[in-house]
């Protein structure tokens, strides 16, 4: 049984480094992040590894916008035979272009239904593109709630928040189920995180002068984690919700909004299917033993 961990937090995380795509002299590509760098070296946290490369054989240096032009240019070339079609899937795997990947290695596939490289890159996909959870459609899944730390101090979300989302687990398909918070013999498997966020964006006056009311703008996002390595395995796209509150709501009514959003959103992802499980068809009545004559 896989188990899952829901953490709610009230405030994202730093914001990380945009990824960017190295090409070098002899011709090796390296998409990730630069995590520090000196005269020397560029430091490009890739995957779950850190590379160092020397700046003097940086040939190219593709920024994520420039990417998509990038692509562009690669699947405008003329050869289009399995190998070609897998080696272009194969790249915008590297460069997290997951759809045109799996369109890409799918289609090498149609052309040789025995190409190896390009089952093994799907493969390679299935365990890392973040549209697809990690579970099976058949897992029972347990999930733990838990209180997270931020900045030092607990972030615990209301209960309504917390109740909305354990009544739409406990119904979904595959089958969830909420553990008490304080079980901790439950070994984490996963981690599904759940992040709200609010901000008020405008002021409503009363003659200009007293403030009656506020503008909030509430944001949504759900992404499930390894527990170890903390990759992403699977993002939800934030969702807004825009709500006019009054003075004495500090964002609580718009994050509920945007959870009410996120939650129809999962309903709407086969990973989720808010349906609860069939029920097992009734066991055979025994057959009676035949009478002797």
């Amino acid at each position: 049984m896989a188990v899952l961990i829901l953490t709610v937090l009230a405030l994202a995380g730093a914001e990380a480094p945009e990824k960017e795509l190295f090409v070098l002299k002899n011709g090796e590509e390296h998409f990730g992040q630069v995590v520090l760098r000196n005269d020397r070296a560029l430091f490009i946290k890739t995957g779950d590894r850190i590379v160092s490369v020397a700046p003097a054989d940086v040939v190219e240096r593709f920024s994520l916008s420039a990417l998509s032009r990038e692509y562009e240019r690669r699947r405008a070339q003329p050869a289009r035979d399995a190998s070609a079609l897998c080696a272009l899937g194969a790249w915008c795997r590297k460069i997290e272009f997951f759809k045109e990947a799996r369109e890409h290695l799918e289609a090498a596939l149609k052309l040789d239904p025995a190409h190896e490289g390009a089952k093994k890159e799907l493969a390679a996909l299935a365990a890392q593109d973040p549209s697809r959870v990690p579970w099976g459609e058949e897992d029972s899944v347990l999930l733990r709630l838990e209180v997270v730390a931020v900045e030092g101090k607990s972030a615990v979300p209301d209960g309504e928040s917390w109740e909305r989302v354990k009544s739409f687990l406990v119904n979904a398909r595959p089958p969830f189920t909420v553990a008490p918070e304080g079980d901790k013999k439950i070994p984490p498997a996963w981690i599904l995180r759940v992040e709200l966020s609010a901000e008020a964006v405008s002021e409503n006056r009363f003659y200009e002068e007293v403030v009656v009311s506020r503008n909030w703008r509430g944001t949504a996002k759900l992404t499930v984690m390894h527990p170890r390595t903390r990759a992403v395995r699977f993002v939800l796209e934030p969702v807004e919700a825009a709500e006019t509150l009054p003075l004495n709501d500090k964002g609580a009514g718009v994050k509920r909004a945007a959870l009410t959003k996120l939650l129809q959103t999962l309903r709407a992802h086969p990973g989720f299917r808010y349906k609860k499980p069939a029920a097992p068809p009734p066991a055979p009545r025994p057959t009676p033993p035949a009478k002797t004559p």
